[in-house]
């Protein structure tokens, strides 16, 4: 988890049915990293993250619009406060080795308030990371 002091960001990744996925083999499909940002502010905000696969695409790549790559951002506009909103993007096993611990990190993370311009929230522990393992 991670804390901005306007949001607080979990991150995993999920499989169509909703249940995490700690392990991604060319068995697993139609999964998704999802980062959920919750705003904690007072004040409804928009949020856009930036997210990557620090090794590469070479066990993992990420899809979207017909197009893989090692990063993907996304955004929401008006998270009430106290609400959350989910970004996500589809990840799936590509044809390279197996791996445990394989990270997904979030790079960046940028509010909204209104009609004001983004602007990127650089307190805290940016990128943090979680890992699964690739079979």
């Amino acid at each position: 988890m991670y804390v901005s002091g306007l949001f607080s960001l979990n991150m995993e990744v999920l499989d169509s049915g909703g249940t995490v996925v700690t392990r991604i083999d060319d068995k697993t499909s139609e999964l998704r990293h999802v980062i959920h940002a919750e705003n904690i502010s007072s004040l409804p905000r928009g949020a856009r993250v930036k997210a990557s696969l620090p090794n590469g695409t070479r066990r993992l790549e990420f899809a979207r619009e017909g197009n893989t790559s090692a990063s993907w951002e996304d955004e929401i506009l008006n998270i009430a406060s106290g609400g959350t909103g989910d970004l996500e993007c589809a990840i799936r096993r590509n044809d390279g080795p197996a791996g445990s611990k394989e990270p997904l990190q979030c790079d960046e993370l940028h509010e909204k308030r209104g009609m004001l311009a983004w602007r990127q929230l650089s307190a805290g522990d940016l990128p943090f990371q979680i890992a699964v393992d690739v079979g």
